[in-house]
């Protein structure tokens, strides 16, 4: 990995795990891997200017993913053009698979970290939701699982790990939109005096969302485009800090379109590598926050058990008629 001259915000952690990918592969077949950490002996896993080189008018959202075949990311190009050196103490071994990932829980991404003035690429557990550094507490989180491409580079949540190439690459197989299929309205007669002895009820009518599963068109593993940021407690400046990232969004391609307004910024190929690079600057790595091309990809209607998290089986994903 190449070093750079930007400063890292914490301290310098124990040295790297050579052979990084292959190791990780091995140790996924049943192997042994040593793991030092990488974000620090004790981290804890737990309007934007017209002529901005990102700009594009559009609003948030992806909100559910998954990484269901771990086992078949272990042996993909995409790790492999990852080039992982290390892997940090909180990554499970084996990786489970999951089936339903939501904000404020722990994500698979890889990251460049500094060690004794180099930089070193790593995989490990970030907290899904974005805390910048100056937040008096982690809620904030609960409300930034998405930065917009578009604003990336000045919303003051964003702009600081932006500005300092602290990009991530957040692993997944699978993702999931809602889209809006029309309204439901409650009958207004709830509660009919003559039978119930209620009185009528008036109820609005709230919209029908359909599921959607959306994946590459070979379900090959594949990564977000994300930022991550280190924070901590400014009541316990000696705790570990909470390392947190979020997931950016574009405007959708013509596949998502008539499914939901935005989607995530997909990366495969040589792209992972370089948006993760530390020495990408940051107005290079806007070339890649656009929309994934449609004809690598595939969608199709699952059922509505995704909507809740507490659902996290293989059946999540399933395609419905």
């Amino acid at each position: 990995m190449t070093t750079t001259a930007a400063s890292d915000p914490t301290p310098s952690p124990a040295g790297p795990t050579p052979g990084g990918a292959d190791r990780y592969r091995s140790a996924r077949a049943g192997g042994t891997l040593p793991r030092p950490s990488a974000l620090g002996a004790s981290a804890r896993v737990d309007r934007r200017s017209p002529d901005s080189p990102c700009s594009s008018p559009l609003a948030t959202m992806c909100g559910r993913f998954g990484l269901a075949d771990p086992r078949r990311l272990a042996h993909s190009a995409t790790l492999r053009l990852l080039n992982v050196a290390t892997v940090a103490d909180g990554v499970p071994d084996p990786l489970p698979p999951r089936f339903n990932v939501a904000p404020t829980t722990p994500v698979l991404a890889a990251l460049d970290v500094r060690r004794a003035g180099a930089m070193h690429r790593t995989l490990a557990m970030l907290r899904w939701g974005l805390v910048p550094r100056w937040a008096r507490d982690t809620s904030i989180g609960n409300r930034l699982a998405n930065a917009r491409a578009e604003t990336v580079d000045e919303k003051p949540s964003f702009r600081e790990a932006w500005s300092r190439g602290q990009r991530c690459a957040i692993l997944a197989d699978v993702f999931y939109e809602w889209q809006d299929v029309g309204a439901v309205v409650a009958d207004p007669r709830n509660g009919d005096p003559g039978t119930t002895g209620r009185r009528p009820v008036r109820r609005q009518a709230r919209p029908a969302k359909q599921p959607w599963a959306l994946a590459l068109a070979e379900r090959e593993p594949f990564a977000f485009a994300g930022l991550w940021e280190r924070w901590r407690d400014p009541r316990q400046p000696d705790a570990a800090p909470l390392v947190t990232c979020t997931i950016i969004t574009t405007a959708p391609n013509v596949l998502v379109a008539p499914i939901h307004d935005r989607m995530p910024v997909i990366l495969t190929g040589d792209a992972l590598a370089e948006w993760v690079d530390r020495e990408t600057t940051p107005a290079a790595a806007c070339r890649f926050l656009r929309p994934y091309p449609a004809e690598s990809m595939d969608a199709w209607r699952i059922d509505t058990r995704v909507n809740a998290p507490m659902n996290d089986e293989p059946d999540v994903p399933a395609r419905i008629a």
